[in-house]
């Protein structure tokens, strides 16, 4: 059945149809999001057309109308994550082992088919074209069963390499009988596609489509918006594509850290929002205003903005250009903060460090008020509050008058003060004290606290490569080993020497009382021989009591006074 107008073409096609009825060939521009379906969509659309009837609907195909009508290529504006795993749920069936004895040659020359112009010619063009060269690299070598190294590929190559192994395992499951009819029932699958006569219209019907906001994020529509607000100027269109290309490239196609970045740049404009607000907000401040140069000019800040929030996210102090003359003794210092405030997970500190770090004329002074965030954070971490009223202070701050920046700053850090004040010494002590665990992944969450703590009972200032140390061992199994009041710091060298590597506590604490770490020294003050869970608590409450001190005058001074 055919619906059409001027503009828009709407058929009803199967999959085996796709090529014969609609276009020769569908690309997929490079603005689009990459694939990016996971194993649990893969496992729910295979389990779907296994356990219905031929013919069932998966979708709608929203394409652009190639120059030369069905002869030509067709751009997919929406329907990519879907055509693109159906497509390699036929190249696994094709490279099924002993294909032959599962179908008929007829057969696997249409699963050629529906992958390639001509049957059997793996030289001949694709159907189905990737614009994002490494993805269509991969993908033609999974259609022609070309070996290559999986240690070459990247995040969106091995996405694609990871779902067509998992789709090959499930079809391999199968009985013979039942690989039949999933390549019947998957050939039969049905579509709506529809085809619009240029691209401001496929944006347009995309948009509306996903109005609801629950079939995409908002990244999607904030990039569909974009390219439809320019897409009657082409060298605007051109440019954002290029940005926002990169844009993606920045984050590794990592669609949720980009979502993510878009919701914190914004908030850093001084414009608080929530993740299913933030395209709502966005199509009232930015789409609306009809603004061609104003779209683009936000486009390019974001990613000039976004290479500043990655170096923060990462603690890669040396890319950042306000750090330059820092010695690498400070620019170790402000590495180990980002670190720990990674290791807190505290989302809602990226904007506010955004606009701290471009209105910083002096390393100096982003120092301070990093210290001061820090101990703020680290201290409302373990105290009763709501982040998302933190995040909105946050976006308060910085939609204020750039003019008044010290005001602001100053005004700001007293407002945070009053949330963690005095009276919340004991809810912080209990979290702390309880909460605080080692971690392999996130060493940093116990590794910067123990370091202020050993500085602060007498030191030294600096120990070289610090690790963390468990005074009751890890191969003990005790519930309570990983807990902060069971830690402690010996440089590199040393934790790993025979004198502290997983022994026994009387023989470690030997080594401890030798040593030239004081908190170390203090560590036989406590009953770890005969009390130990005891022991342990007693040492994280004293290690918190201090601890808190510490981030209260930090946060006051913008130092770590210990």
């Amino acid at each position: 059945m055919k619906r059409q107008d001027k503009k828009i073409a709407a058929i009803d096609l199967s999959f085996d149809e796709l090529y014969r009825s609609g276009p020769k060939f569908i690309s997929i521009p490079s603005l689009q999001r990459p694939y990016v379906w996971t194993k649990k969509q893969i496992d729910q659309l295979f389990d779907d057309i296994m356990q219905n009837e031929p013919g069932y609907f998966v979708g709608t195909l929203v394409n652009v109308s190639g120059e030369r009508g069905t002869q030509g290529e067709d751009e997919l504006i929406d329907g990519q994550q879907r055509l693109t795993t159906l497509s390699l749920m036929v190249a696994a069936l094709k490279n099924i082992e002993k294909a032959n004895s599962f179908f008929k040659e007829e057969e696997i020359g249409f699963m050629w088919y529906l992958l390639s112009e001509f049957s059997y010619n793996k030289e001949n063009k694709r159907r189905l074209i990737f614009s994002n060269k490494k993805t269509d690299e991969i993908f033609e070598k999974i259609v022609s069963e070309e070996k290559y190294s999986i240690e070459e590929l990247d995040d969106g190559q091995k996405n694609m390499h990871v779902n067509y192994l998992h789709i090959s395992g499930k079809i391999n499951e199968l009985k013979k009988d039942d690989i039949s009819k999933f390549y019947k029932k998957l050939i039969s699958v049905n579509f709506i596609m529809i085809t619009c006569g240029d691209q401001e219209i496929a944006y347009n019907l995309f948009e509306s489509i996903n109005a609801t906001g629950v079939s995409l994020a908002s990244t999607d529509l904030i990039k569909n918006g974009i390219f439809r607000s320019l897409s009657n100027d082409s060298d605007s269109l051109m440019k954002a594509e290029e940005s926002w290309v990169e844009l993606e490239d920045c984050f590794a196609n990592n669609h949720q850290k980009l979502k993510t970045f878009l919701r914190h740049y914004w908030i850093s404009e001084g414009y608080y929002t929530s993740h299913a607000k933030l395209f709502e907000d966005f199509s009232i401040r930015i789409l609306k205003r009809n603004d061609k140069v104003e779209t683009l000019r936000y486009l390019e800040k974001a990613l000039e903005v976004s290479k500043i929030y990655l170096s923060l996210r990462r603690s890669d102090v040396e890319s950042l250009d306000l750090f330059k003359s820092l010695s690498s003794d400070e620019k170790s210092e402000i590495a180990e903060e980002l670190r720990y405030l990674t290791a807190l997970r505290v989302e809602q500190v990226y904007p506010v460090l955004i606009v701290l770090y471009k209105s910083s004329k002096k390393p100096s002074t982003f120092m301070r008020s990093l210290t001061k965030l820090v101990a703020f954070q680290a201290i409302y971490k373990h105290v009763p509050g709501s982040p998302s009223s933190i995040e909105s202070k946050y976006a308060n701050f910085a939609s204020n008058d750039v003019k008044q920046e010290k005001y602001r700053e100053k005004q700001l850090f007293n407002d945070l003060a009053e949330k963690v004040k005095e009276d919340y010494k004991k809810d912080f002590v209990e979290s702390f004290s309880s909460k605080t665990k080692y971690s392999k992944s996130s060493k940093s969450l116990t590794r910067f606290p123990l370091n202020l703590y050993m500085i602060d009972q007498g030191g030294p200032d600096i120990i070289k490569e610090p690790t963390v140390e468990h005074i009751i061992p890890q191969s003990s199994k005790m519930k309570m080993r990983h807990h902060i009041g069971n830690l402690t710091l010996l440089p590199k060298k040393k934790n790993s020497s025979k004198k502290f590597s997983d022994r026994d506590f009387s023989k470690k604490v030997v080594a401890f009382d030798k040593g030239d770490i004081q908190m170390n020294k203090n560590i036989h003050l406590y009953p770890f021989d005969t009390e130990t869970e005891s022991a342990i608590d007693a040492r994280g409450t004293q290690i918190a009591e201090t601890i808190f001190e510490i981030f209260q005058s930090a946060l006051k001074t913008g130092r770590w006074n210990v």
